[in-house]
């Protein structure tokens, strides 16, 4: 509608002074239209209206008023249904987001776990106050063997409850109580004892006996592990 027609409808239709010009749909143009396009979600729930109706209602002529206001409000209510797929989809896609983005930070999260060692300062501490009571400091002159610091490491365990050694048909059992931390796991091999120290001071390092000679202990040490740079500056009996 344009010039005179669209003046006379202006008022009526509560229209923009500066319109020049407006397409009028009839409802039954707006149901052919539904029926034609493919991308539209309007569209689709027209077609989907119109099956419902073509299911339940009886033939009638629609050219009459109330078949022209039925139609309407089945294009009102198409409108309805597809705004709310249209919602319903939004909510999904930023649910997805979510998703995407909590499975993201729980990779990341896992691969920081793999890159940390086994065996952690905080998976110590207990080790930390063992050599405090055993006199051990690091000392780049010292030599430490780890036979000697495993049976040290023993008793203190048995002293604390940590170990508790049983006789069972002439066998001795070995009974571990785990310490409150659950990362702070007690050791149960020399060498492992040899690792988390290495691991808790980094400028240890191990070696192995090769001479005939004697220990500063005067003991044969022949094939032994030592840790050079641990000292004990207790004896073990004062410690």
């Amino acid at each position: 509608m344009r010039g005179k027609a669209l003046k006379e409808v202006k008022f009526i239709m509560n229209l923009a002074p500066n319109t020049d010009k407006i397409t009028i749909w009839t409802p039954r143009a707006a149901l052919r239209l539904g029926m034609l396009l493919r991308d539209s979600q309007v569209a689709k729930q027209v077609r989907n209206v119109l099956l419902d109706v073509a299911q339940t209602a009886e033939p009638s002529d629609t050219s009459d008023s109330q078949s022209q206001t039925d139609i309407a409000q089945m294009i009102e209510l198409a409108k309805i249904q597809a705004q709310t797929i249209n919602e319903q989809s939004q909510a999904l896609k930023e649910q997805q987001k979510l998703l995407t983005a909590a499975l993201a930070n729980l990779s990341k999260g896992k691969a920081k776990e793999k890159k940390q060692p086994k065996w952690t300062p905080r998976s110590t501490s207990h080790l930390l106050e063992f050599m405090r009571e055993a006199g051990l400091e690091p000392q780049p002159d010292g030599q430490a063997y780890v036979s000697d610091l495993w049976q040290q490491l023993q008793d203190w365990y048995i002293k604390t409850g940590v170990l508790k050694v049983e006789t069972v048909k002439g066998k001795e059992k070995l009974i571990w109580r785990e310490l409150s931390n659950k990362r702070d796991n007690p050791v149960k091999a020399s060498n492992q004892l040899s690792r988390r120290l290495c691991e808790l001071f980094p400028r240890l390092q191990r070696h192995r006996h090769t001479g005939h000679d004697t220990g500063r202990d005067g003991k044969a040490r022949l094939g032994c592990t030592y840790l050079a740079g641990l000292k004990q500056i207790l004896s073990p009996n004062k410690a």
